[in-house]
């Protein structure tokens, strides 16, 4: 006997059933929700006043600042709960340092809005505004044509308080809301007139305890920069305790990098390792407004360093530095100071230095006769106190090649230093001092330079460009005294008296004086002469300009001794001796030699360089 089958309509009646039954639920959601959409809407449209309230209330417990709302409010449920308020001041309405907005635009949880809650979880303010240029800072001090101008450093103190103050009560009541973005911010400051712009950032921050994020990017002094900030313990780290913190910043004149901890309580601390790199530290530093005048173009720069920044003091150790493509390791401290001057000391070893490229950097060759009277500019030197000690394996003036030296470069109280304590220098030892006030109107130079023992015949190709051959070992001491308010006071007005002395050397290359054949009392001037060997050289030297006082010169020869005096003018050539030779005594007796009087033979050299004329005739001056 077969099983008995249910029918094929008892087999369909439950499937039917639970596709009713979940077709009723469906049904009965969809009412529901719509029940609360209605619901919603109704409740919030009412309500669009308690929300602006409520949004007021948490935007002045963010800021810790008055806010009021002169524009309208609207709200969105879908696809997601906002409210907008426009025309938002932040800050009360007496105070020139208050904030405008053009929008706010807070975001809700679509849930907390349903059951009426309005907590923030995103802001975003649009087209926000703080202009400090009419913030009081100080009592106003009549300024040149009878405006009033306030203390720079008054202004500087009242900017950072001011920002310091907005950015601390921000962060400290930075609760709730996950993510804040301000969009096409502008914020102008009283100190140089200068305007932040297009500011686009964003913060997110998902909680106390995790890490925040500020990205995005601006517009300072005409120049876009992209900043990446990451805190890893914020909480801790506005409470003064370190927490990790990486931080970049881009831009086409300085990328800086920092990975390491920081605090930022009642002072900032950072440690870590930094890294910079700019084209031109010159005009970066212009970018970021730290200089009041211009500076030095010594090059790109990228340097690499261990910095500690803890109270008002940055140590930059085991510095890694690339100046102008010149590499060089050391160490830098700095100190800053409210009412005083930077100060910044250490030491640099360089591999090579070229301190012509610096000279040119500072006072750069006029390229015609405009420029003689450009004013070289010194504020750098006034702008900070420095003590800084170089050394340098290999070190180039010019074509004057230094080794081993070791200086040191002071700039204090608007005073310029330059010790070259000893260097190396063709074979013997060079050393120079240079003071310069230039706070002193006009500024001059004085210093004074010592060569010894130095092979005569490099200083002579690298002064003459190998007109005129020395040779010999040379001691050299030069005092100097130049005004270098431009390059016309400094050709006009440059002064120095020099003592040389050269022994067992020749000269070549420049006339020579020799004497005439079969006659006793004369002699010539031989033109592209071979050189001349001497015993010893002595010269004193006066410089005042373009003229050059030969005050003595006196060559000893084999054949005799020449003594000189006379005047040298660089700007027509032209060149006015008066001499003397003294045969030595050895030749007078000798009846075989040239010369058989025992009288000098005194003369006078006059006419262009390098071709004068020599006469005998008696000396207009004594020696």
């Amino acid at each position: 006997m077969l099983p008995d089958f249910p029918s094929s309509s008892q087999t369909q009646r439950p499937w039917r059933k639970r596709r009713l039954f979940a077709l009723g639920v469906g049904l009965c959601l969809l009412a529901g929700l719509a029940a609360l959409l209605v619901l919603a809407n109704s409740s919030l449209s009412l309500n669009v006043d308690k929300a602006r309230s409520n949004l007021e209330l948490q935007l002045q417990q963010l800021t810790g600042q008055a806010v009021s709302v002169a524009g309208e409010t609207s709200f969105e449920l879908l696809p997601r709960p906002v409210v907008r308020l426009s025309d938002v001041r932040i800050g009360s309405a007496d105070d020139k340092r208050a904030m405008t907005v053009t929008q706010v635009v807070a975001q809700f949880n679509l849930l907390d809005a349903l059951v009426g809650r309005s907590e923030v979880s995103r802001l975003t303010l649009i087209r926000p505004e703080l202009d400090t240029r009419q913030t009081p800072v100080a009592a106003p001090s009549e300024g040149p044509g009878g405006q009033d101008t306030l203390p720079e450093q008054a202004q500087v103190n009242e900017t950072s308080d001011m920002l310091t103050s907005y950015l601390r009560s921000f962060f400290e009541r930075f609760d709730g809301i996950r993510r804040v973005e301000l969009r096409d911010g502008l914020f102008r400051f009283q100190t140089g007139g200068h305007t932040l712009s297009s500011v686009n950032i964003d913060l997110d921050w998902p909680g106390k305890d995790r890490t925040a994020e500020l990205a995005g990017s601006f517009v300072w002094n005409g120049q876009s920069a992209e900043l990446n900030l990451q805190v890893s313990d914020p909480a801790k780290f506005l409470e003064g305790q370190t927490s990790p913190l990486r931080m970049t910043m881009s831009s086409p004149l300085l990328d800086i990098g920092f990975n390491g901890n920081g605090a930022y309580g009642n002072s900032a601390t950072l440690e870590g390792r930094l890294r910079v790199s700019t084209p031109s530290p010159t005009r970066a530093a212009r970018w970021l407004d730290l200089t009041s005048g211009p500076m030095p173009e010594l090059g790109a720069l990228q340097f690499e360093t261990n910095l500690n920044f803890a109270e008002n003091r940055a140590k930059l150790e085991e510095a890694k530095v690339n100046l102008g493509q010149t590499p060089g390791r050391g160490a830098i401290e700095l100190r800053f100071h409210e009412d005083a001057k930077t100060e910044l000391t250490g030491t640099i070893a360089f591999e090579e230095l070229d301190l012509a490229a610096v000279g040119n950097a500072i006072a750069p060759l006029p390229t015609n006769i405009l420029n003689l009277q450009r004013r070289i500019n010194w504020s750098f030197v006034q702008a900070l106190n420095m003590d800084l000690r170089l050394s340098a394996r290999t070190v180039s003036i010019a074509e004057l090649q230094l080794q081993d030296l070791a200086a040191t470069v002071k700039f204090a109280n608007g005073t310029a230093i330059l010790d070259l304590g000893d260097a190396v220098l063709a074979g013997g030892r060079a050393q120079a001092r240079f003071t310069l006030p230039t706070e002193s109107f006009p500024p001059v130079l004085k210093g004074k330079v010592n060569f010894q023992g130095v092979d005569a015949s490099v200083l002579s190709n690298t002064l003459s460009n190998g007109a005129m051959r020395l040779s010999g070992i040379t001691g050299l001491v030069a005092d100097v005294e130049i005004p270098v308010t431009d390059w016309q006071s400094i050709v006009q007005g440059n002064s120095a008296t020099i003592d040389m002395t050269i022994v067992a050397g020749a000269a070549g290359g420049l006339p020579a004086i020799v004497p005439v054949e079969n006659n006793s009392q004369e002699i010539a001037l031989q033109q592209n002469s071979s050189p001349v060997s001497f015993e010893k050289l002595e010269a004193r030297l006066t410089n005042a300009g373009t003229a050059t006082w030969i005050d003595a010169l006196r060559v000893e020869t084999a054949t005799g001794r020449f003594d000189m005096n006379g005047v040298a003018t660089m700007g027509d050539e032209s060149i006015l001796l008066d001499g003397a030779f003294w045969p030595e005594p050895n030749q007078v007796s000798d009846t075989s030699a040239a010369f058989t009087s025992s009288k000098p033979i005194e003369f006078n050299i006059q006419g262009k360089w390098p071709t004068p004329e020599l006469k005998i005739a008696p000396r207009s001056t004594p020696m």
